[in-house]
């Protein structure tokens, strides 16, 4: 059902049912019932079958949305702070609570996704609701708010059929907490070399001009070219293999028990700190709970890298930080030693940071902003926001157009995304695109093209087959993931995704790309709907754009005109590379010697 139809109709009985393996044995009334789930597979089949079905993550109106994406922003970079806005857990002069971001974003992000969205369910009309779901956040937010509620006690179906949706909690946790045999092989193995590079050191001396690097796919020629050219000293968070060695170090991180870190949280948990109310609702008392058991799990982790740091870089200074982010622990944490000691940040972003209520990379010393379009509409043109170009997109410089093949395309796909930092995105929102996209390329008749799907590097291609040979078992389609873009894009002809810098990346090479806008997001260019990246908004306009495609239609000529695309991509010269490496020398003060070698 559409959003203004829920809100219109009054019902019976509203379901609340996680997934399909809790639907078996559930009886409703189609025509005056109403069933919210977060599978993709529990909403496609009630659908088919006529039933009243919405996605319970998905009842908000993207503007309620949007507002509450500043609110919950704000929150995000406040709520350890005290009235006078102080860290409350500052250790040494280190912003800790600030450095701890990532590691509590899906504690906060992730209850209030519910939180919004069962505030709406709120305000529907219904006389009863009924709750057959296991999501532990789902449940207790249901009691928070004070919703009456009865509980639907039902078994999982001895099937398991795959749930749709993005795991994000368990994806989050695999990431922080993975620990591989392989990885402590690794780590035994830079211990030892630690120690030898420490020895060369005290009988060579070092290079006086060292640079910390985040080690990252944007930085990753940048740390190859110093390596390189030996002129300066690289410090990573890891050595890396097949590298000059001897032109490497690695801040070596040592977690230990601090004695300081129980009064640090007994003076956050005593404190009064930054409120959130939203709608009479003290959702900050909600969060805290979780927040304070996060806190707990990380805060020695935090004050023994404050040790380290101090310890490392007080024998083994630095000159230069380059990050590529503000997030993860340990970049935070030196940046705000960088910051206590003015040492120059020089930030090298990520990716196109394109969302409007975010505020990542806003406080380097310089930020390598890619394009003047982010400068001008993410960094809202400040001085120290510098359009260098993204040293990735060198290998796409001298390229020749592809010569399209419009009677035997092979269509490139690029997988969605659930984002946890955006209220109007939903946990099943990435199959929901691909069902849109594989159903418009089968209705619209064509036989002879291929496709190929590239799942993203945080997605579970196990799922994605499970959905193809559940939906479209008639399409052969390959599902690629470990694959480099690059190497992947080049064999298209077409290109199909939603917001990406691959959209880019694909037009640069001639290839025609549409983006199809079955997100809410509130985004910068090009992905505002009024540049000149081919758009679609429902599945009738995909369908159009994809015929268009085949007609060779001169829509998809603007956006592949690299002077169109330098407004949002930066120079494709093939000269970014050199123009971050020559920046970092200069703010060195540092001549470049060994340039090329």
């Amino acid at each position: 059902m559409e959003l203004l139809e829920i809100r219109n109709a009054p019902f019976d009985s509203i379901y609340i049912v996680e997934n399909r393996n809790l639907w078996e044995g559930i009886q409703i009334n189609k025509s005056t019932d109403l069933v919210l789930c977060i599978d993709f597979g529990l909403y496609h089949q009630l659908k088919s079958e006529g039933v009243n079905v919405a996605y319970l993550d998905h009842l908000t109106d993207t503007e309620t949305a949007n507002q509450f994406n500043a609110e919950m922003n704000h929150y995000l970079q406040n709520w350890f702070r005290d009235g006078e806005g102080n860290d409350l857990l500052n250790y040494q002069g280190y912003d800790i609570g600030d450095a701890l971001l990532l590691d509590i974003l899906n504690d906060i992000t992730y209850p209030c996704h519910f939180i919004l969205n069962l505030i709406a369910l709120r305000k529907l009309k219904y006389k009863k609701l009924i709750v057959a779901s296991q999501d532990v956040i789902i449940n207790s937010m249901l009691t928070r708010l004070g919703i009456d509620y009865s509980f639907l006690s039902v078994h999982k179906n001895a099937l398991n059929k795959p749930v749709y949706n993005f795991p994000i909690i368990k994806w989050t946790n695999e990431q922080i907490n993975s620990v591989s045999f392989k990885s402590k092989i690794k780590k035994t193995v830079s211990g030892l070399l630690d120690r030898f590079l420490a020895i060369y050191d005290n009988f060579r001396g070092g290079k006086n001009n060292a640079v910390f690097i985040q080690n990252y796919h944007p930085t990753e020629s940048v740390i190859h070219t110093l390596i390189d050219e030996k002129q300066l000293k690289v410090v990573l968070n890891d050595y890396i293999p097949g590298k000059k060695i001897f032109s490497q170090r690695r801040f070596e991180i040592k977690n230990y028990r601090i004695e300081q870190s129980d009064q640090i949280v007994h003076n956050y948990t005593s404190a009064i700190k930054t409120n959130w109310i939203y709608e009479n609702i003290n959702l900050s008392e909600i969060l805290e709970e979780r927040l304070i058991i996060n806190i707990k799990k990380n805060i020695d982790r935090a004050l023994a890298q404050i040790n380290n740091i101090n310890a490392y870089f007080s024998r083994k200074p630095i000159k230069l930080l380059i990050p590529v982010t503000n997030l993860w622990l340990n970049n935070r944490l030196v940046m705000h030693y960088c910051k206590n000691n003015n040492i120059p940040i020089f930030m090298i972003i990520n990716g196109l940071l394109n969302a409007r209520h975010w505020q990542d990379a806003h406080d380097s010393t310089w930020v390598n902003c890619y394009s003047e379009s982010l400068k001008m509409d993410y960094f809202g043109n400040k001085n120290n926001a510098l359009p260098l170009g993204d040293p990735r997109m060198d290998s796409y410089a001298k390229s020749s157009p592809k010569v399209v093949n419009r009677k035997s395309p092979n269509i490139l796909i690029g997988a969605a995304a659930y984002s946890h930092l955006d209220q109007t995105s939903y946990v099943a929102f990435e199959f929901d695109f691909l069902f849109d996209v594989l159903k418009a390329l089968t209705d619209l008749g064509h036989t002879n093209y291929s496709i190929t799907l590239k799942v993203r590097a945080n997605g579970y291609a196990n799922l994605y087959q499970d959905f193809l040979r559940e939906y479209f078992p008639h399409l052969n389609v390959t599902v690629i993931q470990d694959t480099p873009f690059s190497e992947v894009v080049s064999k298209a002809d077409l290109y199909i995704s939603f917001y990406s810098q691959t959209l880019m990346e694909a037009a640069v090479l001639g290839i025609p790309t549409i983006y199809y806008k079955k997100d809410d997001a509130d985004l910068f260019r090009p992905y505002d709907c009024k540049s000149e990246l081919v758009t679609a908004l429902n599945i009738e306009e995909l369908s159009a754009k994809i015929e268009a495609f085949y007609l060779n239609d001169s829509i998809f000529n603007k956006f592949m005109d690299r002077s169109v695309l330098e407004r949002y991509i930066g120079p494709l010269d093939g000269k970014n590379l050199e123009r971050n490496v020559d920046f970092i020398y200069s703010i060195l003060n540092v001549p470049r010697l060994n340039r090329g070698i």
